[in-house]
């Protein structure tokens, strides 16, 4: 079954917040997105727990948020590792967020390169 744009949007939602969860976590929460606008469960419960390993302090990547969902629920760890899985520069905000994040990612590293910093 093909994934509806709401779905798909969703799962970018997921994806941003797995790979920068810093800056991912806090600007998507500040627009309102909460674990009940997902429609999958399993969804739902993925966002809770980079919400409540981000609101402790802790690392937000798929180890710690799988450790998290561990014993709380059935869950396939297959799913994570497939919202990081997706096509790179596919359409939509997860594809214009990843650009923006090569491209800033780039600059720093060609400044740390030659001696200007960030």
């Amino acid at each position: 079954m093909e994934e509806t744009a709401k779905e798909k949007a969703q799962k970018d939602i997921l994806s941003w917040c797995l790979l920068l969860p810093d800056k991912a976590i806090p600007k998507v929460t500040k627009r309102g997105v909460k674990p009940s606008i997902f429609l999958d469960p399993d969804d739902a419960a993925t966002f809770q727990a980079m919400i409540d390993l981000f609101g402790r302090g802790e690392a937000v990547d798929l180890v710690t948020v799988a450790k998290e969902l561990e014993g709380k629920m059935e869950y396939r760890a297959e799913k994570l590792v497939k919202l990081i899985d997706r096509p790179l520069f596919e359409g939509g905000l997860y594809g214009q967020f990843l650009r923006k994040a090569v491209k800033v990612l780039g600059r720093k590293v060609l400044n740390d390169a030659i001696g200007k910093g960030a």
